[in-house]
Order: C-alpha cells, then structure tokens, then sequence
C-alpha cells in the first residue's frame, strides 16, 4: 500500500459519522446484514465463538456485539474512523457490553503491535479496502490463535465492473478511497501457508464468505 497515513486519511473522509449513524438505524430496522449476519452463523457453526476476539475493521462494532451475545467473552474492535469508533462506543454502552468490548482507533497495521493475539480474528469487508492485501492478512493471521473469519469480494467480472463503477463515481466526487478486487487464489494461499483450513464457504451475488479454523 502506498502508506498507512493515505489510508488511514481517506478512511476517515469516506466513513463519516452520518454514514456510522445509518449504519446503526439500518441495523435496527432491519438487523444484520447478508454478510455480517454470514459470518456470525458460520462461525457459530463451527463452535468458534468463545474466548478473546479481534474485529479488524470493525465499523460500530456490531459483529462484536453479536459474537458477544453467541458466547465469546471479550472483544477487541479496531477501525479507522473515529466516526464509526464513537458511535460504536455509545451502542456498546447502551447495550451494556462496553466493558467486554474494546474500540481501538486508527489503522490496523498501525497499531498490530499494541494488539493481542485472541482466539478468533474476524474481518468483514475489510481486505477490499487495503491497496495491498498480503501485509494486512499477514498480520491478521499472526493475531489468531485459533480461527480466522472473513469476507471478500468475489473475484468475477461483474464484481469487478461493480468496484471499478464506484470507484469511478468516487474519484469524481474528489474522494481519495478506493476499493479493490484482490487475487484469491494468492490469499488462500497464504491462508494455507499459515496453518489454516477451511471449515465453511458461502457466497452472496459480491461478497464470499469463509471460516477457518488453524490446523
């Protein structure tokens, strides 16, 4: 990626604290999303929703909050809006889970370090957002002890064409963030390299969606 300091800065332009609060209101009138609401059922499936779990790229938090009522005992959450961290923080609160989860601010592989490592790593629509995919899983997976959740855009042409059109409208409306299709078969591989394996698969019409577990 070209820097942390350009993602990070874009991040914060394009996740605004109006888009944090309708995030929120969508949520609660309609409940999850397809692949939020994925992710947390494949994982509740696979008998991974205990201990510790960190949430890279966590938005307001509302995976966390549902692996927290499925049985996990403390969540980690970090993104890099401080709009989406404060509106994540009063949802904790007003739920009563603020002390059993955790926001951190600012980009993830920025600040990998001051992290712990936790039993489950999860990142939903996350790795589409990094310019270079391979650091950010890199140290993703070096954080998981045992499971490892994501999900990503496909790797179709009409999944292309989708990103390529909303990037374009981006890039017209002055916006510096981008998303980005990434090759597959090079992150299973690192997924592979690194001790995982395959529990579950589903896919929505953009986004796959996948639970491991470390072998």
């Amino acid at each position: 990626m070209s820097s942390c300091c350009s993602f990070t800065d874009s991040a914060k332009a394009h996740f605004t604290k109006k888009d944090a609060e309708k995030t929120l209101a969508r949520f609660k009138r309609k409940g999850l999303d397809d692949t939020t609401r994925l992710l947390r059922n494949g994982l509740a499936d696979a008998g991974l929703v205990q201990g510790t779990v960190l949430d890279i790229g966590a938005g307001i938090g509302l995976l966390s909050l549902e692996l927290l009522n499925a049985g996990a005992a403390k969540t980690f959450a970090v993104d890099a809006s401080p709009a989406f961290v404060e509106v994540g923080k009063s949802e904790a609160i007003r739920r009563g889970a603020s002390d059993r989860l955790t926001f951190s601010e600012g980009d993830f592989l920025a600040i990998a370090a001051s992290l712990p490592s936790t039993s489950l790593v999860v990142m939903d629509r996350v790795i589409c957002c990094y310019p270079s995919h391979g650091e950010l899983l890199k140290a993703s997976l070096d954080h998981a002890e045992q499971g490892f959740a994501w999900s990503y855009p496909r790797e179709r042409w009409f999944v292309r064409l989708t990103i390529g059109l909303e990037n374009m409208i981006r890039k017209l409306q002055g916006s510096r963030f981008r998303a980005f299709v990434h090759p597959v078969r090079e992150m299973h591989q690192a997924l592979r390299d690194s001790g995982f394996v395959l529990l579950s698969r589903q896919e929505t019409t953009i986004w796959a969606i996948e639970v491991y577990r470390r072998g």
